[in-house]
C-alpha cells in the first residue's frame, strides 16, 4: 500500500472505484490542479503533502491499485458463482420461509423467488401428491405462485391450534391461597361465587405424507397427532414438534383428557402420553380433514372443515363441523359443538363456554421444507 492510499484510508475513502479514479485523475494533471481534484472528495491538505514529499506516491498507488483490482475481480468471480448456485441448488432445495426471507437482502434469492419454474414446479408438485385436479396455466395477473397458494390442502409445516375456555362459578373461600380469598372478597364485595374463566387449547399436526407417495395410494397412511391442554403453549408446541412414534405410541385412556389446574406445570414426559396417534384423510372436493383415533373410552372421529382465514392467509383454518365418539357396541355419542346454525346468526350457544374454536395455524420455521 503507498502513503496515498493510507491518507485515503484515514479520511473515509474506502470505495474502489472512487479511489481509482483520484489516482488516475492525479497522475494526468498538472500539480497546479490537484487541490481541485481532491476538494470534493476529501479535505485535500494531507494528500497534497504527501505527494509533495513522495515524488513517487502516485506510482506507487497505481501499483497498489492493480492488485488490488485483481483480487476484486477474483472476489467478484467467485461470488458470482456462489450466486449460480443460489439459484440452481440452495433456494430450490430450501424452504419458501428461507428463500422469502433471503429475497429482502440477496438480488439472487429476490430471483429465484421470483422465477416461473419454481413455482410451477412446486404447484405440480403438491397437486401430484395430494391429488389436487389439474390446476390451469396462469393468465392474466395470475402466476403460479398464485396457484401455489390457492389450492386448499393441509399445512404439515406447523400446528393448528385452537383456544378454548369456558367459565365455572368458584365459591369464595375455596382457595388454599388466602391472599386470592382476599382478592376475590374484595373484589366481589362479599357474594357468594365469582365467575372464573379457565383457558385450555387444543392441538392438531397433521404429519406429511410419505416421501414420493400420493395421499390416495395404499401404501400412504397419515397420521395426525391430537392433544387437549391447559399446559403453556410453548411447552405444547415444543411437545408435538418432537413428536411420538406413530407406529408404537399407545394412546391414553381418555381421549377427552381432564384439564390440569392451572397452577400445576405439566412436564414433558406426561404430556407426551396425552398425546393421541389417529389417521386422517383429506377430502378436496369438501376441503374436509377427518381424523380418526382410538383412545381408552372408544373410536374417536373429527371432521374439520379447511379454509383460508382471509385474503393474504393459506391453508391456516380448522373449522369443527362434526364430533363423535364411538363405542363397542355401536352407540355413538355426538359432542355438542356448542354453534348456532348459519341460519340463526352463527356464534356461541353460551357465550361462557367454547370447547370447540376455530383451529388456526401456526408455522414453524423448523418445519418450512414440509410446506
Amino acid at each position: 500500500m503507498s502513503e496515498l492510499l493510507d491518507v485515503f484510508d484515514d479520511e473515509g475513502l474506502l470505495d474502489h472505484e472512487t479511489r481509482g479514479f483520484l489516482v488516475e485523475a492525479l497522475v494526468n494533471a498538472e500539480p497546479e490542479d490537484w487541490r481541485d481534484i481532491l476538494e470534493p472528495f476529501m479535505p485535500p491538505e494531507r494528500a497534497l503533502a504527501v505527494l509533495a514529499s513522495s515524488p513517487g506516491a502516485l506510482q506507487k498507488s497505481l501499483q497498489a491499485l492493480v492488485v488490488v483490482t485483481e483480487e476484486v475481480e477474483a472476489l467478484s468471480a467467485s461470488s458470482q458463482g456462489f450466486l449460480d448456485s443460489l439459484l440452481s441448488g440452495v433456494l430450490a432445495a430450501s424452504g419458501l420461509h428461507t428463500a422469502a426471507h433471503s429475497s429482502r437482502t440477496c438480488r439472487a434469492a429476490r430471483e429465484s423467488a421470483s422465477q416461473v419454474k419454481l413455482w410451477m414446479h412446486r404447484t405440480e408438485a403438491v397437486r401430484c401428491c395430494w391429488c389436487l385436479p389439474v390446476l390451469p396455466a396462469p393468465s392474466g395477473d395470475r402466476t403460479w405462485r398464485d396457484r401455489y397458494f390457492e389450492a386448499v390442502r393441509p399445512r404439515c409445516d406447523g400446528i393448528y391450534v385452537g383456544e378454548c375456555g369456558f367459565k365455572r362459578l368458584v365459591q369464595l373461600g375455596a382457595h388454599a391461597d388466602l391472599r386470592k380469598n382476599a382478592q376475590e372478597l374484595a373484589a366481589n364485595f362479599g357474594r357468594g361465587a365469582a365467575g372464573q374463566w379457565i383457558g385450555y387449547r387444543r392441538y392438531v399436526r397433521l404429519l406429511p405424507p410419505p416421501a414420493d407417495t400420493e395421499v390416495e395410494s395404499e401404501d400412504c397412511k397419515l397420521f395426525a397427532l391430537v392433544l387437549q391442554d391447559a399446559c403453556p403453549r410453548e411447552l405444547a408446541e415444543r411437545v408435538l414438534l418432537e413428536g411420538v412414534d406413530p407406529l408404537t405410541h399407545t394412546n391414553p385412556e381418555k381421549g377427552e383428557g381432564k384439564l390440569l389446574d392451572d397452577t400445576i406445570m405439566t412436564g414433558a414426559e406426561k404430556l407426551r402420553r396425552r398425546i393421541c396417534v389417529g389417521a386422517y384423510t383429506f377430502s378436496q372436493s369438501e376441503s374436509v380433514v377427518r381424523i380418526k383415533y382410538r383412545a381408552g373410552d372408544g373410536l374417536f372421529r373429527l371432521t374439520l372443515n379447511l379454509s383460508h382465514a382471509g385474503r393474504l392467509r393459506f391453508a391456516d383454518r380448522l373449522e369443527w363441523s362434526h364430533y363423535t365418539l364411538g363405542n363397542n357396541i355401536e352407540e355413538t355419542l355426538d359432542f355438542n359443538l356448542g354453534k348456532l346454525p348459519d341460519w340463526k346468526g352463527g356464534g356461541l350457544i353460551d357465550e361462557d363456554k367454547d370447547h370447540f374454536p376455530f383451529m388456526h395455524f401456526r408455522p414453524k420455521s423448523s418445519l418450512e421444507h414440509l410446506l
